[in-house]
């Protein structure tokens, strides 16, 4: 895991025990949930809207998807807000630096959408991702998608 770039520009709810502290609350995968585990986890996440301009994450996300030779979108959402925080279009639409001739593998989510929201974003994407099919989530995607191993 500590290979695959993964960035929550939302923040997250704690690092796993396995994962390197970064000075962030850490705690274990499990259901149990109390007042402390809430308001630690609250302290950690940002709620898009609110937010000053883009943070470090965001700029990270974005320097992560320019140099990315593949790149998948789980849950993602496609919202105008965080595609254009993020630069996604812009990006994508640049040649990657990684490879000889400048193409990357790029695909997300679309759990549950309707055609018209399919449309829509893929719109919004300006045609640089494919959308795979409504019905595979994210644990799915994974197991699908042979071009995210080879």
């Amino acid at each position: 895991m500590e290979r695959i770039p993964v960035v929550h520009v939302h923040g997250r709810i704690g690092q796993l025990p396995w994962q390197k502290n970064r000075g962030e609350y850490q705690r274990a995968y499990t259901p149990r949930l109390d007042s402390h585990v809430v308001m630690k986890a609250a302290e950690w996440i940002r709620i898009p809207g609110t937010e000053s301009p883009p943070d470090q994450q965001h700029h990270r996300a974005a320097a992560e998807l320019y140099q990315a030779e593949r790149i998948v979108f789980l849950g993602f959402g496609y919202h105008p807000d965080n595609l254009r925080t993020l630069k996604v279009p812009e990006v994508l639409q640049q040649g990657c630096p990684q490879t000889k001739d400048g193409t990357r593998y790029v695909c997300g989510t679309a759990y549950g959408l309707k055609e018209a929201e399919r449309h829509l974003a893929t719109t919004r994407l300006q045609g640089t991702t494919e959308l795979l099919p409504a019905e595979y989530d994210c644990l799915e995607v994974l197991r699908q998608s042979p071009r995210l191993t080879d």
